[in-house]
Formats: structure tokens, C-alpha cells, sequence
């Protein structure tokens, strides 16, 4: 099952307003005066995530999981990544209710995109044998 335009355009519009938002976020919580390296790094990969954001959602194009797995490869892979990131991305948000950095905000943002990358697979995939 190959996917769509369209289905790689709302992975890119997720990926570029998780970008947009968890950036704000952290500039929000956080002046960027007080970030230090990690957090730091981490907003160069939400740029980076969110460029590529906008060039999927601008052009349909990228590929989301590799063609050459099997669908019950992709389909098993798609499953665990997306429970991985839903539990990750709740426990950061539970874990530091009260205390939230840009860090948070910027980790919670990369595993809210990467649910959506896997989320979209399965969407993909639910019509494959």
C-alpha cells in the first residue's frame, strides 16, 4: 500500500504546527537567555522538523516508513511507535504539570509529531491485507 499527497500533507501540517507551537511554547515558559545546550539543540531539531514539515505539506512528498517492510512490518512497527510517543508525550506532560520548561515543551512537541508520523502509517495501512 503505497501512500498518498495527501496523507504526507497532513503529516507535514502536523509536524510544522507542532514546530510553530512547541517553540512558542518554549519561548514562552522560558526566555531563550536561559536555555542551555540540550534545549537548545532540541529547538534546532524542532526547526529542522518543522522545515521538513512544511516541505511534505508544500509538496507531498517524503516517506513516512520504508516501502521494502512488509505491511505487517509496518503495521506492527506503526503500532509500538505510536504507543511509544502517546506514552511519552503524557508522561511529560503529567510529569512536570507544575514545572514546565522549554525543554517540555519542545520534547513534548517532537513526541506529539512523531505520534502523528505513525498514526498516518496506520491510517495508510488499514486497507492493506
Amino acid at each position: 500500500m503505497e501512500e498518498t499527497s495527501g496523507q504526507r500533507k497532513v503529516v507535514g501540517a502536523v509536524w510544522l504546527l507542532a514546530a510553530i507551537v512547541s517553540i512558542g511554547a518554549a519561548l514562552l515558559l522560558q526566555p531563550f537567555s536561559e536555555w542551555g545546550l540540550y534545549t537548545t539543540l532540541l529547538a534546532i531539531l524542532v526547526v529542522i522538523m518543522g522545515i521538513t514539515g512544511a516541505w511534505m505539506l508544500a509538496t507531498g512528498k517524503g516517506r513516512v516508513l520504508n516501502s521494502r517492510m512488509s505491511v505487517k512490518s509496518q503495521r506492527i512497527l506503526s503500532i509500538i511507535g505510536l504507543v511509544a510517543a502517546t506514552i511519552l508525550a503524557i508522561g511529560y506532560l503529567v510529569s512536570d504539570w507544575a514545572n514546565w520548561t522549554a525543554q517540555d515543551a519542545l520534547t513534548i512537541g517532537i513526541w506529539i509529531a512523531i505520534g502523528a508520523m505513525f498514526a498516518e502509517s496506520l491510517v495508510m495501512m488499514r486497507d492493506a491485507s
